[in-house]
């Protein structure tokens, strides 16, 4: 295992070799949520795919031993796919853990709270973890108004009312997202036709056989 190109997967609450890497792609977009495609091997065929959902998730690139990328999140779709003899094709979707506040919709009213103080409640309501760091003083609101809106389109809309905040999002053992730097970004996030780039990368492995090829789009 200390040799080579490795690829792992470690779903919470299975036990780390359940599953083998087959195949992956990693969709990224500029001021977008990424979307993580995996295809994997096991050897168990009842694995309760409903259980798995929203179960966090870690995928590793390892290289001689030294991981060279993490991509850590929660799994939105699971799907069984096929059987062959003593192996059986298992595909996962995994999305960072901030989609969470994507699933609802909300309406409430926050009297007297900042702009910060109300992010880091909705980090802390879909347990999303996130550290803070405020050196500026952000005002009071007497009123803010949640209407109609998912927690995550309320948290883009504040972001980009209020400007830069530095809340700092983690996936797995780094950050993933620095709201510092994220006040254009999520004014991009309200125009997702434009000025937006994306990479997609796909990569087969040797544990299921003549699927996949690399993809690189800009």
């Amino acid at each position: 295992m200390n040799d080579g190109l490795h690829f792992l997967c470690q779903v919470t609450d299975l036990p780390e070799k359940t599953f083998a890497v087959a195949e992956f792609s990693l969709q990224e977009e500029l001021s977008q949520l990424f979307t993580l495609s995996l295809t994997l091997v096991s050897q168990r065929a009842d694995i309760d795919l409903e259980s798995l959902l929203l179960q966090s998730v870690k995928f590793q690139v390892v290289f001689n031993g030294v991981e060279q990328r993490q991509v850590s999140g929660v799994i939105a779709q699971a799907v069984l796919r096929e059987t062959h003899a003593h192996r059986t094709l298992y595909s996962l979707t995994v999305r960072p853990a901030l989609w969470r506040m994507t699933l609802n919709q909300d309406s409430r009213i926050y009297h007297r709270q900042s702009v910060p103080a109300i992010l880091n409640s909705l980090l802390k309501k879909h347990h999303v973890l996130a550290d803070s760091q405020l050196n500026e003083f952000h005002y009071i609101r007497e009123y803010v108004t949640q209407k109609r809106e998912s927690d995550y389109d309320f948290f883009a809309r504040l972001v980009a009312e209020e400007g830069p905040i530095p809340i700092r999002v983690w996936r797995g053992r780094k950050p993933c997202f620095r709201s510092l730097k994220a006040t254009d970004v999520f004014r991009k996030m309200r125009r997702r036709n434009r000025l937006s780039s994306a990479v997609s990368r796909q990569f087969r492995t040797n544990v299921w056989p003549a699927m996949g090829k690399v993809i690189v789009l800009n």
